[in-house]
């Protein structure tokens, strides 16, 4: 059975390596928040450094290149 992981960012460091087994399995890595805060109590620009932050987290991975 194939599942979708929802990774909150600031719990991907130290967790790498799992998340690139998982995707290697054929299951799928999707971004929650970074710090999983309510989204519709922020600013836009608060939205907008989480949505940066929760991606950066990811780039390093490299996991969709394999």
């Amino acid at each position: 059975i194939k599942a979708t992981f929802f990774e909150i960012g600031r719990n991907i460091e130290g967790n790498e390596e799992a998340l690139i087994d998982a995707y290697q399995r054929g299951h799928e890595i999707a971004i929650h928040t970074y710090n999983h805060k309510d989204l519709t109590t922020l600013s836009i620009e608060e939205v907008e450094k989480d949505t940066e932050s929760r991606w950066d987290a990811l780039k390093n991975l490299k996991f969709w290149n394999k």
